[in-house]
Parts: structure tokens; C-alpha cells; sequence
């Protein structure tokens, strides 16, 4: 049989609030949802965490999300509790779009097993439901910011690299 790996994201209510198939808000509830998706085969939990949105445009013409530090840190050991030392997840961090230190902080503090970086600018509009204020992202990764990643995100492979 060849190889499957399933990665699942619980936690887009941000994007399409009354999706009927999104779990109830709160970080208890989506942890709940991670872990029944790590007891029906997923391996990676792709988290989302609790975040903002910059209510308006800064000056410089981005929108980014504001990170719950905190929050991202208990909904991954709330994960991690609910899950069996055999059906352990890879624990992969998103919100791209968040600011550089914000996520900084995240990989110096909670050290997840994958973060997703883009690697060009954010141009979203979630406008899936009529009558409701569509969700804007904007953010421009120049490559100052880009090249940090790069160093940071190899300094911390080194530091977990046991060989």
C-alpha cells in the first residue's frame, strides 16, 4: 500500500464563520477536533491558533494578523494532551501572513515541528457569505524579512537536529 499523510486544519472560522462543518469557536473546542482528527488517521494538525486581524490598513498598505501567543501555545498542548504517545502529530504552524515577530516568537517559544512561510506577498479577500464583511488579508514579505526566515528557521533546525 503506498504511503498516505493527512493533514488537517480544524480552525477556519476566521475565513468562513458559519461553515457548518467548522467546530464551535474556542480554543477547547477546535483542540477537540484536532485530536478526533488524529484518532481517524490525520498525522498533521496544520493549526491556525487564535488570532486578529488589524481592524484597518496600516500605513504601509498591509493587513496582518495579530497572534495570541499564549492561545497558540495552549490549543498545541491541549492537542498534544489529547493525543496517545503513539498517535503523536506533527504539529505544523500557519498564519502566513502574521507579523515576523509575532512568529518569531512562536518558533523560539513553542518550537513546532513544521511553519509554513509564503514566500510572496498576501492578496486575500474571504468573501464566501452574502451579507457578511468579507475577511481582508494583505501582507508584503520583502526580502529583508524573507532572508531572516531563512536564518532563523535554520538556526532552529541545528538547535533540534540530535545528531
Amino acid at each position: 500500500m503506498d504511503k498516505l499523510i493527512i493533514t488537517v486544519t480544524c480552525d477556519c472560522t476566521m475565513a468562513y464563520p458559519s461553515n457548518p462543518h467548522t467546530p464551535p469557536k474556542g480554543c477547547s473546542e477546535v483542540a477537540r477536533e484536532y485530536i478526533r482528527s488524529v484518532n481517524a488517521a490525520a498525522s498533521i494538525c496544520h493549526l491556525h491558533g487564535p488570532y486578529t486581524i488589524d481592524p484597518t490598513i496600516q500605513p504601509d498598505g498591509t493587513r496582518p494578523s495579530n497572534l495570541d501567543i499564549p492561545g497558540w501555545a495552549r490549543l498545541r498542548q491541549d492537542i498534544l494532551d489529547g493525543c496517545s504517545a503513539t498517535s503523536r502529530p506533527i504539529i505544523q504552524y500557519g498564519i502566513a501572513n502574521g507579523r515576523f515577530a509575532q512568529r518569531w516568537q512562536l518558533m523560539a517559544e513553542q518550537k513546532p515541528d513544521m511553519i509554513s512561510t509564503c514566500f510572496n506577498s498576501h492578496d486575500e479577500c474571504s468573501d464566501y457569505e452574502p451579507g457578511r464583511e468579507p475577511v481582508e488579508l494583505y501582507g508584503l514579505h520583502n526580502r529583508p524579512e524573507l532572508e531572516e526566515y531563512c536564518r532563523v528557521t535554520n538556526a532552529f533546525a541545528r538547535l533540534s537536529d540530535p545528531s
